[in-house]
């Protein structure tokens, strides 16, 4: 392998802390909100792997990890999922309270809190990390789509 297939294969992980917009803020379920960052000006945000995961700097005294989810081959945009803890100590709730889309927040990280999965098989947990596996999946997806379609 390569030096540059490496670096494709697995980003260099260098700490960020840049302003990030919300482009797009959906429900994906009950209690939970999918955000869209982006960089305000328009900019690529830095490469990404599965496993990565941001901090919001959402106050000086609240700052709460997220997994980054969505396509890592999109480098104009970070997707969040935050699930609204009824026991929240502040995070969830200014994340569904406050953070509409045009809001502005600061990002820092792209922290991989799980080494040994997070790589070019997938890695994190949850809908992150299925995301990532539907999506390594896509000819298989796309094929089964397309004969359940043609079925109907």
């Amino acid at each position: 392998m390569t030096t540059e297939q490496q670096t494709r294969a697995r980003p260099a992980y260098r700490e960020v802390e840049v302003d990030v917009e919300v482009r797009r803020r959906e429900a994906a379920s009950d209690g939970v909100v999918t955000l869209t960052l982006a960089d305000p000006n328009g900019a690529d945000l830095p490469e990404w792997a599965a496993g990565a995961h941001i901090d919001l700097l959402m106050t000086p005294s609240l700052v709460r990890q997220y997994s980054l989810c969505g396509d890592t081959a999109n480098r104009a945009e970070w997707q969040v999922g935050v699930l609204l803890d009824p026991n929240s100590r502040g995070g969830s709730q200014f994340v569904h309270d406050k953070l509409h889309e045009g809001s502005t927040v600061r990002v820092r990280g792209r922290h991989r809190r799980h080494p040994n999965g997070a790589d070019d098989r997938g890695g994190g947990s949850g809908r992150c990390r299925l995301a990532f596996v539907v999506r390594r999946q896509d000819p298989v997806v796309d094929g089964l789509r397309r004969r359940a379609a043609a079925s109907r």
